[in-house]
């Protein structure tokens, strides 16, 4: 059975995570560990939102019809809460 995943995105999503958890990392901050946060900061998030608009654009064609539309939008609220 062939994986409809994007090992690249996921990838990058992988990347993107380790920037949070760096992120959030220590109480005490150094001032190297300050200057690095303060880049990860300036793209962590962007980058986490061209993931996901990249991400539903590549399934876009799959909700080119109302009934698919509700059903992905069913998941997405599921998996929200």
């Amino acid at each position: 059975m062939k994986s409809n995943r994007l090992s690249q995105i996921d990838a990058a999503n992988g990347i993107a995570m380790l920037f949070v958890v760096f992120g959030h990392l220590s109480a005490y901050e150094p001032q190297w560990y300050y200057d690095v946060k303060v880049v990860i900061y300036k793209f962590h998030m962007p980058f986490f939102m061209f993931l996901s608009g990249f991400l539903f654009g590549y399934k876009k064609s799959d909700l080119l019809n109302i009934k698919s539309s509700i059903n992905f939008l069913k998941v997405k609220i599921r998996k929200f809460f």
